[in-house]
């Protein structure tokens, strides 16, 4: 179950996927891709199939995972192929339950499972009697996001990736640039220059 977690917490770290798309994940989702990188390289990666959620305004999209991702993943389905409970037709769930193969994980799941992690990495913990977090699985999105447009990737392409509008990623990257601005302001390491007028 360990290895379980640690790719679902890997994929939606380096794919911005959301909880309940990762839940949905079926082996017929994946594709394995063969991308030119800017040396001239060519790399393997996958590319995540993840189907809209009727509850949003979002479309199914493909997902491109980068290299560490992709490692994450492949040794996650190798050590899970090695088990006579994961394997069969009916069994088609990238992340299925360990005790109960034919179910896939759940939101709680992975939310509980991101919250021990968090706790144990001292995220964000709420006093050291309660080992209780804040934190929760949309970080990750967050930080794909946010990781994203600082390396100036075209935000049309950062929207199509998470599934959001052009106008929802920018406005959500500006709230994120203001949280940033303000925790600097408030611990001092921001200063003015002249060019700031």
């Amino acid at each position: 179950a360990a290895n379980a977690v640690r790719a679902i917490l890997w994929t939606m770290r380096h794919t911005g996927a959301r909880c309940n798309e990762i839940c949905k994940l079926k082996h017929k989702d994946i594709e394995v891709r063969t991308i030119k990188m800017p040396d001239g390289t060519k790399q393997q990666t996958f590319a995540l199939f993840l189907q809209a959620t009727k509850s949003l305004n979002d479309q199914s999209r493909y997902a491109i995972m980068n290299y560490s991702g992709y490692a994450h993943l492949v040794e996650y389905l190798k050590l899970k192929s090695t088990f006579k409970q994961f394997r069969g037709e009916d069994n088609d769930w990238v992340f299925p339950i360990w005790r109960s193969p034919r179910r896939s994980y759940t939101e709680n799941h992975i939310g509980t499972h991101f919250r021990n992690v968090a706790v144990r990495a001292g995220v964000d913990v709420l006093g050291d009697r309660t080992k209780q977090t804040n934190a929760t699985p949309r970080a990750l999105r967050r930080y794909y996001i946010v990781r994203q447009l600082d390396n100036n990737t075209p935000i049309e392409k950062v929207a199509h990736q998470v599934g959001h509008s052009p106008a929802t990623t920018h406005r959500y990257y500006n709230s994120i640039m203001k949280e940033r601005y303000e925790a600097d302001v408030y611990a001092g390491s921001y200063y003015p220059t002249e060019d700031d007028d």
